[in-house]
């Protein structure tokens, strides 16, 4: 599954959310457990990604106690501080928070809803209209529903990320290889050359006593491509020799 396509899932679940309590937008923050902050997966009306430490706030408070909440009058609740996250002068007055789990009681995140609507689907807040205990109930378990689709993209992003670390270590250990054997040529390729004519071959030992650095798998990869590449010239040389024709075939452009 693309990055693309989850993301569609997580705009649909998050449009759900909103018009099943009929609020005006509706977010969903995931946690971060290695940096401890919650963020914005998806934050309709927002205009950028918001993160919320753990017991920050309204949405960190119902992460870290695992407790959904209900505010009926933002301005008199201490905890909230959501008012720079909005791309225009959208004003939050009431709200909903609830835990996103799952059936194993596995906490990945916090569905929040803002401003009750009075007349159903996308009409604005009167002013005065105020989320009820049962539209708390519904959200609560809206949440724990969708937790296993929480998990499972959690679980596949987490993949995907080491397995972008361990591409960017292969590309480091590349990079490696390569400045190895250009010094061993630069400083080395007449001795191999040496070698390779008198003696008929090249050792891997006599390669790797001229690293600049101890011995490890790495450079013997590099002293292994090196051993290769002077046995094919030296492999090359012989067939010049007894068949030239082959050779001229091979490696002469006409």
């Amino acid at each position: 599954m693309k990055i693309k396509d989850v993301d569609k899932v997580f705009y649909s679940i998050t449009k759900a959310a909103r018009e099943l309590v009929s609020a005006e937008r509706a977010t969903l923050f995931l946690a971060n457990a290695k940096d401890h902050v919650l963020w914005s997966k998806v934050a309709e009306g927002a205009s950028g990604r918001i993160e919320v430490p753990f017991g920050k706030g309204l949405v960190g408070d119902s992460f870290k106690h695992s407790r959904s909440i209900k505010v009926d009058d933002t301005s008199q609740d201490k905890r909230f501080a959501g008012k720079k996250h909005s791309s225009n002068d959208f004003v939050t007055k009431a709200l909903l928070c609830a835990p996103v789990y799952t059936s194993e009681n596995l906490k990945y995140g916090v569905l929040q809803v803002l401003n009750k609507t009075t007349a159903g689907r996308n009409k604005q807040n009167s002013g005065d209209a105020k989320f009820s205990d049962e539209d708390l109930e519904q959200l609560e378990q809206f949440s724990h529903k969708i937790g296993s689709v929480v998990q499972n993209w959690m679980n596949y992003f987490d993949t995907v990320q080491r397995m972008n670390l361990e591409l960017d270590s292969a590309i480091e250990s590349e990079g490696k290889m390569v400045r190895l054997i250009q010094f061993i040529l630069k400083c080395g390729g007449d001795h191999l050359d040496t070698n390779l004519q008198t003696i008929g071959d090249i050792s891997m030992e006599d390669i790797i006593y001229m690293l600049p650095a101890e011995r490890t798998a790495e450079n013997e990869k590099a002293a292994s491509m090196i051993q290769a590449l002077y046995r094919g010239k030296k492999q090359r040389e012989l067939m010049k020799e007894e068949h030239p024709e082959l050779y001229r075939k091979l490696f002469v452009k006409e």
